[in-house]
């Protein structure tokens, strides 16, 4: 996230749900696209994540190593 949506974040209790909503609507009205987005304790993580939900969903895969070995485990090696 950049360094302004971080802060809208922290400083306004917006849960990252509402955050993601936003940036999508801010992204569709200005250029009537759809995204998919992912997020994820690493950049690797977070780029299989907006895989998971597209078209024009979200997915977020939390910090937690149970979860993360779930995620991956049906994946090919």
């Amino acid at each position: 996230l950049s360094k302004s949506k971080q802060e809208e974040l922290n400083n306004n209790h917006t849960t990252i749900e509402e955050l993601i909503q936003k940036i999508k609507l801010e992204i569709l009205e200005k250029t009537k696209l759809t995204i998919s987005i992912g997020i994820g304790p690493t950049r690797i993580l977070s780029k299989m994540a907006s895989e998971k939900n597209k078209p024009n969903g979200y997915f977020i895969v939390p910090k937690d190593m149970e979860f993360i070995k779930n995620f991956l485990n049906p994946l090919k090696v």
